[in-house]
């Protein structure tokens, strides 16, 4: 296992090297363009530097795509990475260097930040990139709170990478929402044929609505899987999508009470509804259903090329009838968020549907008219002192870069959700809220209170809710295809069947468990231990509810940059062995400057102390 961590850290070391050569290339590729534009020692005005940055990007990107072989896509990303700002750079080269990350991951990083400005992006490096414990992702630390030494797991980065993006580019209220108003009105449908008789549909539409969709037509295909269908989990989710988009109906508005009877110049009654969508009608003596199955035909003019009841052998998924039950027993899709509840009294949500503004005044939420494009006035007409439920401005001004709260939509297809979009979601009939007590100290969850639930739902309940994901290294299942397991096996070793026992794993390490390769052990926090076959040990911890709560201005960074500089000074004050400042007492002296501007031995008679820093009595 050593020579195999070992050529791991060896190959982001590589990588490290590679971004070092191209730094020199493109120094030397400045050299060039300035000695050609004779411009060697000269002071460059601003639009001559942007020129020339410009000019030497473009030959820095086609060296390394003739050095490399690269991609004009890919070297133009090296290019990028390394022409980024020595901060950010140095950030990204020190993780290589420790074998923390690949280029790959570097590559995802600069790709998803694309959108964000410079301070964001920063920010977002340090969470992913950086060697402060305090501004480091929550997957980043082990269940002591310190930074933990080798590789990121792939499935984490990309979840802290989409999470620190979605709060970065919360912060700017109007922007985001604007941002989620063109996507809304970009929804579309589109179908591919392929040459090999297949074809694919996508469809793109608000996320909330996408992932719910396909949350159902998934517990479909599990249900059916479960019942022993031979089709594979992919096959089955085909077909139940086929299945509902061929053969499925949805309730219409009840019609006007004149409308329900049938007309009395006619002498056709109306046609009886189907009991499923997939029932065949009989057929007279011309072949044609004497009744409609779909009850949307008249008598006698129901054909199987017009009518949406009757089932065509060549289009129908296999196995339709089967699906048909399955699918029409399933209860309503549920999607579970997790959001600080402050992110619900901050700004106002649009309809993803219309794309206009939410009015959360009035019960039920109505829609009122888009943001003006003009005028004086842009704030709230609301009367001063008008009681409202949320008396918060609707058009507030666009936040300081920075880091933001974030929410995150659980499931087969999670995803993170900025403030507004988690109003948004919060706004829709029939949301129901539960609380989660979590424990600032560490970010575990304490409690969920739920009621109405028997004993063994309510701990399961809890107990998802404290994991949300695999809590073995690298996975990322939910609990909707995880399973609880008993970390000590219940019955002949005395294990309980209690909150401190369980955890939530995904079925493979849940099998390498049952079957004596992996062993498991839960401390008294739940932090889960989990020891491999080749005696790997990781120790991995809850799910950390701090993460959607963390809030960082681009000044955060400066400020700890100079308490910390505050507090070397303060130290090195109270040292006897440089606070005298004599020299050649030692290599580091303290001076400060006097009254008179000039540099003086010693420290400053009036800088803050140790203690008073750090804010001890």
């Amino acid at each position: 296992m050593a020579a195999l961590r070992q050529v791991g850290v060896q190959r982001a070391q590589d990588d490290a090297r590679l971004l070092e050569a191209v730094a020199d290339l493109i120094a030397a590729v400045e050299v060039a363009v300035l000695e050609r534009k004779g411009l060697i020692g000269a002071e460059l005005r601003r639009s001559q530097a942007r020129v020339v940055d410009a000019e030497v990007r473009r030959l820095a990107v086609a060296e390394v795509e003739v050095a490399l072989g690269f991609s004009v896509t890919e070297a133009r990303h090296v290019v990028a990475v390394v022409s980024s700002g020595s901060e950010l750079l140095g950030l990204v080269m020190d993780a290589l260097r420790r074998g923390e990350v690949s280029w790959w991951m570097v590559r995802s990083f600069w790709d998803r930040t694309a959108s964000l400005g410079p301070e964001a992006r920063l920010l977002v490096a340090w969470a992913l990139f950086g060697k402060d414990a305090a501004t480091a992702a929550e997957e980043r630390l082990d269940p002591d709170g310190e930074l933990r030494v080798g590789p990121w797991p792939q499935s984490c980065f990309d979840a802290a990478l989409g999470r620190e993006v979605e709060a970065c580019r919360g912060q700017d209220v109007a922007g985001e929402r604007e941002a989620r108003r063109r996507a809304y009105a970009r929804r579309r449908a589109s179908v591919r044929l392929h040459e090999d008789g297949t074809a694919t549909l996508s469809v793109t539409g608000p996320a909330a609505t996408v992932v719910a969709a396909g949350q159902r037509v998934d517990r479909c295909a599990r249900v059916l899987r479960r019942a022993g269908d031979s089709r594979t989990l992919q096959q089955l989710r085909a077909d139940v999508t086929e299945a509902l988009l061929l053969y499925g109906t949805f309730a219409l508005p009840s019609p006007a009470p004149d409308a329900q009877s049938p007309d009395s110049t006619s002498p056709e009654p109306p046609s009886p509804a189907p009991s499923s969508p997939a029932t065949t009608g009989s057929t007279g003596p011309a072949g044609s259903p004497t009744v409609c199955p779909a009850g949307t035909c008249a008598a006698g003019r129901c054909s199987p090329e017009s009518c949406p009841g009757i089932v065509d052998d060549v289009l129908a998924p296999e196995d339709l009838e089967h699906l048909a039950r399955v699918i029409n027993a399933q209860p309503a899709v549920q999607l579970q968020v997790v959001v600080p509840v402050d992110t619900l009294r901050l700004g106002f949500p649009i309809c993803s549907g219309c794309a206009q503004r939410l009015d959360i005044e009035d019960q039920p939420a109505t829609v009122v008219r888009p943001r003006p494009e003009s005028g004086p006035d842009r704030r709230s007409t609301r009367e001063p002192g008008e009681d409202s439920a949320l008396d918060l401005d609707p058009y507030p001004d666009p936040g300081p870069p920075g880091r933001g709260l974030v929410g995150e939509a659980l499931g087969p297809s999670p995803f993170f959700l900025s403030p507004g979009h988690a109003r948004e979601l919060a706004l829709l009939p029939g949301t129901t809220m539960h609380r989660l007590l979590v424990d600032p100290a560490d970010g575990r969850l304490v409690e969920r209170s739920i009621a109405a639930y028997r004993p063994d739902a309510e701990m399961r309940r809890q107990v998802l809710a404290a994991d949300v994901y695999s809590r073995t290294p690298g996975s990322r299942l939910g609990g909707h295809a995880g399973e609880l397991d008993h970390v000590t096996p219940y019955g002949w070793a005395g294990g309980p069947t209690s909150e401190v026992n369980l955890a939530l794993l995904a079925r493979q390490p849940h099998r390498f468990k049952t079957q004596g390769y992996w062993h498991l052990s839960l401390g008294a926090r739940r932090d889960l231990t989990v020891t491999t076959v080749l005696d790997q040990i990781v120790t991995t911890r809850v799910h950390d509810y701090r993460q959607y709560l963390h809030v960082r201005d681009a000044e955060d960074l400066d400020d700890r940059r100079d308490r910390a500089n505050r507090l070397t000074y303060a130290a090195s004050a109270q040292d006897p062995r440089t606070r005298l400042g004599r020299a050649g007492d030692g290599y580091v002296t303290v001076t400060h400057v006097g009254p008179d501007g000039s540099r003086r031995p010693g420290p400053h008679p009036d800088h803050p102390t140790l203690d008073d820093l750090l804010g001890h009595d």
